[in-house]
């Protein structure tokens, strides 16, 4: 009985070459030309993840997850740093982070924190004193910065060229937390830098969030609306399908920033109003009304000193010194008296408090025995 041997299929450089062709052919018959079309346009620009330099990436200071920070150069400038005060004295100058490693160093790890919470410590301060927004920022940022060192960036951020350089469209808290924890780069999905779609993509993100003020969602769906082209006397059902949040929720915003006084939105602006619904209600009343309904009363005139006399008797005992609004005075008065190390975390008020007092205690009590 004779064997049938299958032939072995010859193909030409001809077909070979016409079968991408008719491969392609297919998809787009199954597809579409109109959904190819149409999908392609949808996600220009949204299918480049790469890993990026966290030193040339900045934050939108007009998205209020990054409650307005501009710059963080001077953040990132902390492990530049220490990676380079660790090669000088013949170290590695490699961070490991992650406890699961085992060249993971906690000493060094807490000598890195403990710089780093120093420098965030200096950033927080402006002319104003203290910004208490950022302060709260870095300190809930935290946990997400040991899940970091633990686990990674597992979803990517997004940004958008500008320039030689890069703004974080959104995933500003997983860059903030990413250079806490000392990382050097960071996954990114880059859009080119005509690409559209950033506020209105911020806005569907962060107001799915907890934690923003009320001011804050307000600033947030005004810019997503103008850059969808609508604004504040737009259909509420449009925009929420728009946005792809919920119509009730858009309604009652848009209702606040088309038809609200500019007193409400300064109780907003200043936490006095921070209830959603309330906020929608108020829109109704004058502004006496509304400070009826809010329980505002009218400040109290300072007494002057006029006409009084002066009380007789010994001076006060005790000295009222200057508010101290920039801890590195602080750490400076500290280091002349040998006291640094009464503090482990400089980002710390109440340890940094602590220490104060008991260094001011304790010169007392030098100056008494001297006494």
């Amino acid at each position: 009985m004779a064997l049938l041997k299958k032939r072995k299929t010859q193909t030409t450089p001809a077909e070979s070459q016409a079968r991408p062709a008719e491969e392609e052919k297919v998809v787009r018959d199954k597809l579409g030309t109109q959904a190819i079309a149409y999908y392609s346009n949808r996600e220009r620009g949204r299918a480049n993840i790469d890993f990026l330099p966290i030193s040339e990436i900045d934050p939108d200071p007009t998205n209020p997850r990054s409650k307005g920070i501009t710059d963080v150069g001077p953040l990132v400038q902390v492990l530049t740093d220490f990676l380079h005060d660790r090669a000088q004295a013949g170290l590695d100058n490699f961070l490991v982070i992650s406890p699961k490693e085992d060249a993971y160093d906690a000493e060094v790890i807490d000598s890195f924190d403990q710089q780093m919470a120093r420098a965030i410590a200096s950033f927080c301060m402006t002319e104003d004193g203290v910004n208490e927004n950022w302060h709260k920022l870095f300190k809930n940022l935290e946990p997400l910065r040991e899940n970091i060192r633990l686990l990674g960036v597992k979803q990517p951020i997004e940004v958008i060229r500008t320039g030689k350089r890069y703004r974080v469209t959104f995933g500003h808290r997983r860059l903030l937390a990413s250079i806490l924890a000392g990382e050097k780069n960071i996954p990114a999905n880059v859009l080119a830098e005509n690409t559209q779609g950033g506020k209105h993509t911020q806005a569907s993100e962060n107001l799915l969030q907890e934690g923003l003020t009320l001011d804050q969602r307000l600033d947030t769906i005004e810019a997503a609306l103008a850059e969808l082209g609508l604004d504040v006397t737009s259909n509420r059902t449009h925009a929420a399908k728009m946005l792809g949040l919920e119509r009730t929720v858009i309604a009652r915003c848009m209702n606040i920033l088309e038809k609200g006084s500019p007193l409400l939105r300064q109780y907003i602006h200043e936490g006095i109003v921070t209830d959603i619904k309330k906020a929608a209600s108020y829109i109704k009343l004058s502004d006496a009304e509304l400070q009826v309904e809010l329980g505002l009363e009218k400040p109290i005139e300072k007494k002057t000193d006029a006409g009084k006399k002066r009380e007789k008797g010994r001076p006060a005992v005790y000295i009222k010194t200057p508010k101290i609004k920039d801890p590195k005075v602080i750490q400076l008065i500290m280091d002349k008296f040998g006291y640094t190390d009464k503090v482990n975390n400089w980002f710390d008020k109440d340890e940094i408090n602590k220490a104060w007092a008991a260094l001011v205690a304790e010169l007392e009590k030098q100056c008494q025995k001297g006494g």
